[in-house]
């Protein structure tokens, strides 16, 4: 019996495809997988992520990664993020907790977004 394949189902991303400094010539599109690692045919080349894992060859892509569409959906993301960092914050700020305290929380002290004096509108 032969399987189906969703042709219309966007391509899975390479593991290192978010990793451009550490493998510039990735090919984006995944055809191989070690367990829950996914690598395109140079990562898998190149990578010692996944060895000693069984191998599963992935289906053939049908069309490559719309590069447009990925940056048209990590914009969105982050838009999302902006907005739920701004109520987070709003809420916060109406609950009497000071800049310092929410400038300073675990999650955000390396990452120093929010200042004492950063208006949030």
């Amino acid at each position: 019996m032969r399987r189906q394949y969703n042709l219309d189902a966007d391509p899975v991303r390479c593991h290192y495809a978010t990793r451009p400094a550490q493998r510039p010539r990735c090919g984006l599109t995944t055809v191989i997988r070690y367990g829950s690692t996914t690598l395109c045919a140079a990562a898998a080349r190149r990578s010692t992520l996944g060895k000693g894992e069984t191998t599963h060859r992935l289906p053939p892509q049908q069309h490559s990664m719309d590069l447009l569409r990925w940056i048209a959906q990590a914009d969105q993301q982050l838009r999302d993020a902006q907005a739920e960092l701004t109520a987070a914050v709003q809420r916060a700020r109406t609950q009497g907790h000071s800049w310092n305290a929410i400038a300073t929380t675990p999650e955000r002290v390396d990452t120093g977004h929010l200042t004492g004096d950063t208006p949030i509108t």
